[in-house]
């Protein structure tokens, strides 16, 4: 089964339209509510859990030039909150061995290393599993050191972040 917990209306709306559009009705169930009450309804663990982040968008700015100007250097401390507050949510939905991916459109650390590092720091059970192992060898070159599949605008995509992380609790 796959759920698509969304809280914002309008993106709710999209969600199910494009869900109809494309025939997958029947395969997904979307929810409109926040993670949080999502998770307050006990719902079987998942296996993987994808946390596509609320973020500044700064990847995204040669489509939407706007982001230029209404972003501002705080927007990323409280954006940061959320997006661990999000993880640790999630954490909580997911079974022990199970994989928990996070992704931003964001090019800003403190939007991704940075909030995989405090999640670690709290949830230290978790492990950075490298990218690499999940993508086609093509995509090898857009994965970081560290292990983070991590396009770029220089390499004429997008700006993107994705960590895999892996739930090691009784494993």
């Amino acid at each position: 089964t796959i759920v698509a917990v969304e809280p914002d209306a309008r993106r709710y709306r999209l969600l199910r339209d494009n869900l109809r559009r494309l025939g997958h009705s029947e395969a997904v169930l979307p929810v409109r509510t926040d993670l949080r009450a999502y998770a307050a309804t006990r719902p079987q663990p998942f296996d993987v859990i994808l946390i596509d982040a609320p973020c500044s968008g700064t990847g995204v700015i040669r489509r939407h030039p706007d982001i230029r100007w209404n972003r501002q250097p705080e927007d990323l401390v409280t954006y940061r909150q959320t997006q661990v507050h999000l993880l640790e949510i999630a954490a909580t939905l997911l079974k022990p061995g199970g994989v928990l991916l996070y992704a931003t459109c964001s090019l800003e650390p403190e939007e991704n290393e940075e909030v995989i590092d405090l999640f670690q720091a709290r949830c230290p059970h978790f492990q950075v599993e490298n990218a690499a192992l999940s993508l086609p060898e093509a995509a090898h070159r857009l994965v970081t050191p560290s292990g983070y599949f991590r396009p770029c605008p220089a390499d004429g995509l997008d700006g993107f972040f994705a960590a895999r992380l892996i739930d090691r609790r009784n494993l």
